[in-house]
């Protein structure tokens, strides 16, 4: 898929441990709805590690309409922007880490990943060594894995 529609965790956690890049190296557009950019905004003006989008220009900000697919869901205002803004392309991939939000975008026939499948794919192109040290770093930074989704993640990686 060539064009991503990327939630706030992803962007988060693939900048903090140097990797936000990789959405640049593997996808055509990465697409951020307003609602993100304002959640990203306000953990920065909170003093939290988060990207500044305008220092992405291939970072493409997006105003989204509300639609009541997307808000059935109890999520936050992200997630439904997301959701909002996937609806309206044709062909797009969502990147979100939030297990209830990637339900809900199976629901709405929306195709997901997230930051670990982000990795996954970038290792795939030879963009990165490894996954399972980027992963260590992820948890440093406070990313949540399960240990079966640790398990399956590196036997996909194969390390």
């Amino acid at each position: 898929m060539a064009i991503v529609v990327a939630d706030t965790s992803p962007l988060q956690y693939l900048f903090q441990v140097g990797l936000l890049h990789l959405l640049q190296d593997l996808f055509e557009s990465v697409l951020v709805p307003d609602a993100v950019r304002d959640e990203l905004q306000v953990g920065r003006s909170l003093g939290y590690d988060v990207p500044d989008l305008t220092e992405f220009p291939w970072i493409a900000g997006r105003p989204t309409r509300e639609t009541p697919a997307a808000n059935q869901f109890d999520l936050g205002a992200g997630e439904r922007a997301v959701f909002a803004l996937a609806m309206e392309l044709s062909d797009a991939l969502v990147v979100l880490d939030d297990a209830a939000a990637r339900a809900a975008a199976e629901h709405l026939g929306l195709t997901t990943t997230g930051t670990l499948g982000i990795l996954l794919l970038a290792k795939e192109r030879h963009l990165i060594a490894a996954v399972v040290p980027v992963i260590a770093k992820l948890e440093a930074r406070g990313f949540r894995i399960t240990e079966p989704v640790r398990r399956r993640v590196t036997e996909l990686a194969g390390e």
